[in-house]
C-alpha cells in the first residue's frame, strides 16, 4: 500500500469502507468459533485496519465513512448475531478515530444501512420473494432501500456539507428500529 500511495501523489483524501460478511446465518446457539471469528474478522477487524493504515496517509485532513448495520444497536438479527457484534464495534471504532483525528482535520463517521434490497438477500441469504415482501411490511416506509440512497449518503458525508460532522452513525433504514 505505502508503495501504491506514494506513486498516487502522496496521500489519502478518503475512504469509504462498504463491506459486509455473514460466514453462516445461523442461530446464536448454533454459531461456531470459526463463524464468530470469520464476521468479526470480515465487518470489524478488517475495517477498523483499513482506516487505521489509510489515516496514516491523509496528508491535511481527509474523511472516513465505515459500515455498520441499522440492526447493531438492537441485538443483530436473528441468525447474524456475530455480524451484529462486528458492526457494533464499528460504532465504538468510529467514535474513537473522530475523537482522536479532529485535530488532524480527518472526519470519521459511518452508515447504518437497514434493510436494502441487493443480490446478498436474495442469492446469499435465498430469500424468497415472499419473505422479502414480508421484511418490507416490517419498515415503517413499506419498501427495501435502495444502493443507489446509501450511496447518496455516502456523498454526502464525503461532501464540503458535512464539514461538521464526525463520530456519527447515520442510518439508511426507512426508519427500521424505530
Amino acid at each position: 500500500m505505502d508503495d501504491y500511495v506514494d506513486w498516487a501523489g502522496g496521500g489519502i483524501d478518503a475512504l469509504v469502507q462498504l463491506t459486509g460478511n455473514i460466514h453462516r446465518a445461523v442461530t446464536w446457539a448454533e454459531l461456531t468459533e470459526e463463524d464468530w471469528r470469520f464476521d468479526l474478522w470480515a465487518n470489524m477487524v478488517m475495517p477498523f485496519y483499513l482506516a487505521a493504515r489509510s489515516i496514516h496517509h491523509m496528508k491535511g485532513g481527509g474523511r472516513i465513512v465505515l459500515t455498520s448495520t441499522a440492526s447493531a444497536s438492537h441485538g443483530g438479527g436473528s441468525t447474524s448475531l456475530a455480524y451484529g457484534a462486528g458492526k457494533a464495534g464499528i460504532e465504538c471504532i468510529v467514535k474513537r478515530l473522530a475523537r482522536d483525528c479532529a485535530g488532524k482535520a480527518i472526519l470519521v463517521n459511518a452508515i447504518a444501512p437497514g434493510f436494502i434490497l441487493t443480490k446478498f438477500h436474495t442469492g446469499r441469504m435465498g430469500r424468497s420473494p415472499e419473505e422479502l415482501a414480508a421484511r418490507e411490511r416490517l419498515i415503517p416506509m413499506k419498501r427495501a432501500g435502495t444502493p443507489g440512497e446509501v450511496a447518496a449518503t455516502i456523498l454526502f458525508l464525503l461532501s464540503e456539507g458535512a464539514g461538521y460532522i464526525t463520530g456519527q452513525v447515520i442510518p439508511v433504514s426507512g426508519g427500521d428500529f424505530l
